[in-house]
């Protein structure tokens, strides 16, 4: 009788159950052979039947609930072959023969002697660094006042590093409920280096709504920026530092950067209102009734002063 493997889908990190006798009891309840500590299994969900001839059979044991085999509800099937997807309540499982193929080893980021310079303690705190020194330089050039070393370091401090702490913490939650770990070295480069890509990108935007005399630049940059550049970095990051499929990992990023997406599209359907009711007419002109003395008819100064002459000294023309 050949072993058999269950794989057990849960977030982050799988598990695995060797079959290898004539039956199999899966559930919640503590006399199974399987337990599966999940409210939506029931105590008794599924059994695994094989005899000395190979063949395989799985029999449901719920009416809650009930098993599903490779996304069918049925009361028992007999395999023919494998793998076979099955799920149990909320539990995703699968059971594959041993031999079956695995993907490569991945690289771990996080284990301070990889190459991923991504691991490194070294570069998150050198660019969170560079990222407060390019924020006083920015707001030294954009301020109107000149601030004192100490009185500068406490702006940047409380604008640009509880930004990013704020930041960094926020998404190192997210990790944790949707992977269950966090990567917090890789997290502070990534977001150090969108800080800084977003930080030097910015000047060169405004001169070129400068040299256009146009706000369209900016408007495609931010378009660009939070529905494009963020989903993509985002994507980048899940597929090299958690792994995930490129299919997972770019419908996950377009998830993640909505609230972004969101608000860009807000700010430039804004702009473009604006855009729309501009005219090049002054807005007085369109405001002013006739009773307004700037809608008289007016006259040239050589009228004004040649009238002026014909006037007695004291008179007051009509």
């Amino acid at each position: 009788m050949d072993t058999l493997i269950l794989e057990i889908h849960t977030p982050g990190l799988h598990r695995y159950e060797v079959i290898d006798k004539p039956r199999i009891r899966i559930g919640r309840a503590f006399d199974n052979d399987i337990i599966l500590s999940e409210p939506t299994v029931a105590p008794y969900h599924l059994d695994i039947i094989r005899d000395d001839d190979g063949h395989i059979e799985l029999h449901n044991l719920t009416d809650v609930n009930p098993a599903r085999f490779n996304g069918q509800a049925k009361k028992s099937i007999s395999l023919g072959k494998l793998p076979i997807d099955i799920k149990l309540g909320r539990i995703e499982a699968r059971i594959v023969l041993p031999s079956q193929s695995v993907a490569d080893t991945k690289t771990l980021p996080g284990n301070g002697q990889s190459q991923h310079w991504f691991s490194h303690a070294f570069w998150g705190v050198l660019l969170i660094t560079v990222c407060l020194i390019v924020s006083a330089i920015d707001f030294h050039i954009h301020s109107f006042t000149n601030y004192k070393w100490d009185t500068l370091a406490k702006l940047v401090a409380r604008e640009t590093a509880l930004y990013l702490v704020g930041l960094i913490f926020f998404l190192a939650i997210l990790e944790r409920l949707i992977f269950n770990r966090s990567e917090i070295k890789p997290l502070v480069v990534v977001i150090s280096l969108s800080y800084l890509m977003f930080q030097l990108i910015t000047p060169l935007v405004a001169e070129l709504n400068y040299i256009f005399t146009s706000h369209l630049p900016e408007l495609l940059f931010d378009i660009t920026w939070y529905a494009i550049l963020m989903p993509f970095i985002a994507s980048l990051y899940l597929i090299h530092i958690y792994h995930q499929k490129r299919s997972n990992s770019a419908w996950l990023a377009m998830l993640l950067c909505s609230p972004l997406i969101i608000l860009s599209a807000i700010d430039v359907t804004q702009v473009l209102g604006y855009l729309d009711s501009f005219s090049a007419a002054a807005n007085y002109h369109r405001d002013l009734s006739a009773l307004n003395w700037q809608n008289d008819v007016t006259i040239s100064i050589v009228s004004f002063i040649e009238h002026a002459r014909l006037l007695s000294p004291g008179v007051v023309s009509d």
